[in-house]
């Protein structure tokens, strides 16, 4: 079997990854609801917990892919789950004690979020020490497959979870996720490549070779344009869909739910197919016509009516397949970034190019936002559309015909790490 060939110590890690992951979920859901009904808390509080937990990563990302760099990454991954086990932990149980405060909810919301910044980049950094380079595309699908069945059912299993037992116990669950993530990373044995013997330059001297790598690295710059153009684009349609289901369609909230869930699903189609499309068509067609398809999927949301025959099976099935798609071009995309780092610069260049991609989501979210309230939904739809086309087919035209985007391409099999 493939995951046989992929090794023990990558079962370990997807394991590991697979239980955190619901663990998360089930935070997600938990920590807001327990200080709603702890707390009493109201929108305008629950908006500086949130902010608790997206502030880190502007704030620490870089800096996180310096030490990520600079340690050992298995290191960071178990003293990272073991200090979430124990601030996840320390919630319920000072709130048992009577204990529990606005003040402390704040502190230990962004301490994990801080945590987790860590956590995500050593994790992808990892996985090239642990995995052969021609088995990275297989690796990353299995990983993309986890986290999406996470996505897709996390919520609705956390808020029956929740409903069930309450948040405080939710969140010792949580809790135990992360213990047992810790378990079964102290597994894994292979060593990642000696560091240097040459003392580590100081923290912004590292940063700055980061910084030089990717932006000397055409291909980099590349791959990160080509996933902040498809987050900009998703998530302005996102913002207009929920208003679009409400408004124009009447959709109650279940069906919101399951045509969400379509996505996900779509996501568990198309990841485990990108090792076989890869090695039959090439990393960089693929790359693009997965991107050209997944804005092709969000296009036809718009054209379903009130009236059309099952606009729900339509609108899932544009989802579905701009799931597969946006999925399977994200596996090749981390894929190609591993393959075309050296291994120790690999924290610097995840933490680099995920503030380029992730900062498209905030400016997506909030230019759909500015165009549902000045339009109709469905216009809004066209206008987003017609410019996702004209910077999608810029970003395929550019990794096309620029010299050295779509030949440079790093050996698949047999590469020693050196940027190619």
């Amino acid at each position: 079997m493939k995951t046989q060939r992929l090794g023990r110590d990558f079962m370990r890690l997807w394991l590991a990854q697979s239980i955190s992951a619901v663990g998360s979920e089930i935070s997600a859901v938990a920590i807001p609801l327990f200080a709603v009904t702890t707390l009493g808390f109201g929108a305008h509080e629950l908006g500086f917990v949130l902010a608790m937990e997206g502030i880190p990563p502007v704030l620490f990302g870089l800096f996180a892919g310096v030490w990520v760099d600079r340690l050992s990454r298995r290191t960071i991954l178990l003293a990272s789950d073991i200090l979430r086990f124990l601030l996840v932990l320390s919630m319920p149980l000072l709130y048992w004690a009577g204990w529990f405060t606005t003040p402390v909810l704040f502190v230990c919301t962004f301490l994990i979020a801080s945590i987790t910044v860590f956590f995500d980049i050593a994790y992808w950094s990892y996985l090239p020490s642990i995995v052969a380079k021609d088995e990275l595309a297989h690796g990353n699908s299995r990983l993309s497959m986890t986290q999406s069945i996470a996505t897709t059912g996390g919520p609705s299993l956390a808020g029956a979870i929740t409903s069930f037992i309450g948040p405080p116990a939710a969140l010792v669950l949580d809790a135990l996720s992360y213990l047992a993530s810790f378990l079964f990373l102290t597994g894994t044995r292979r060593p990642q490549p000696a560091a240097s013997d040459e003392p580590a330059p100081p923290v912004l001297a590292a940063l700055r070779e980061g910084l030089a790598f990717v932006l000397g690295n055409r291909f980099l710059i590349m791959l990160a344009l080509g996933a902040a153009t498809w987050h900009l684009i998703y998530f302005s349609t996102l913002t207009n869909f929920y208003l679009y289901l409400a408004r124009d369609l009447a959709a109650p909230p279940y069906v919101v739910g399951l045509l969400l869930s379509c996505g996900g699903l779509g996501a568990l189609a198309g990841a485990p197919l990108v090792p076989k499309l890869r090695d039959t068509i090439g990393s960089v067609p693929l790359l693009c016509a997965t991107l050209v398809v997944a804005q092709t999927a969000l296009l036809a949301i718009p054209f379903v009516r009130e009236h059309a025959l099952l606009p729900e099976v339509m609108l899932g099935s544009a989802l579905f397949f701009g799931g597969a798609a946006s999925t399977a071009h994200s596996v090749v995309h981390v894929t190609l970034r591993q393959e075309t780092t050296p291994q120790a610069l690999l924290g610097r260049m995840t933490s680099i190019v995920r503030l380029v991609t992730w900062g498209a989501i905030p400016a997506g979210s909030l230019a759909g936002g500015l165009l549902a309230q000045s339009m109709s939904s469905r216009d809004a739809f066209h206008i987003i559309s017609l410019v996702g086309y004209g910077l999608t087919a810029a970003w395929v035209l550019a990794i096309v015909t620029v010299p050295g985007f779509g030949r440079a391409l790093p050996p698949l099999a047999g590469h020693n790490g050196q940027p190619g």
